[in-house]
């Protein structure tokens, strides 16, 4: 109501002007918080499609003309890549990406590990978990609570 014709034609021309700019560069222009019909759930997916359309691919530019500049510098081969653990608007893809690894039942564990970027086990790492875990949980002395729901047991019967 306090504004003239002219300043609502003045804030609309502001507006398109940065939506043209926001495309321009890739960046959803529902994220620049301009009224309109931007739902939270399109605020996410346009946060997510900025980040994997937009900052990514500029993030492996960079990051691969450093790489190259420092294999030449050094003289071996240098690659570098993003942490994209660190971005908290894939959290929902990294969380959908561990469940699906995790329920794989036919994979193995480095399998797993592969498809989740991470290194394989080697046989030390892999023999320490398990051994941890049998040495841990056999030499735990039963409790009360644990006696009383365990059925009867001979002194030859091994404890498990």
């Amino acid at each position: 109501m306090g504004f003239s014709p002219s300043d609502m034609e003045f804030q609309k021309t502001k507006e398109a002007a940065a939506r043209e700019i926001a495309l321009a560069f890739g960046v959803p222009p529902m994220l620049l918080g301009i009224p309109g019909d931007a739902t939270y759930g399109n605020y996410q997916e346009a946060n997510r499609a900025f980040y994997r359309l937009t900052v990514l691919p500029l993030v492996h530019k960079v990051t691969g003309a450093i790489g190259h500049w420092l294999s030449e510098m050094t003289g071996e081969a240098i690659e570098l890549k993003p942490d994209l653990d660190q971005v908290s608007a894939l959290a929902p893809e990294r969380d959908a990406q561990w469940n699906r690894v995790a329920k794989a039942d036919f994979l193995t564990a480095d399998e797993k590990r592969a498809m989740l970027g991470l290194p394989p086990l080697t046989d030390e790492a892999q023999a320490e978990v398990l051994d941890g875990v049998s040495i841990d949980e056999a030499s735990e002395e039963p409790s009360e609570d644990d006696a009383a729901l365990a059925p009867e047991q001979s002194e030859e019967q091994p404890n498990v």
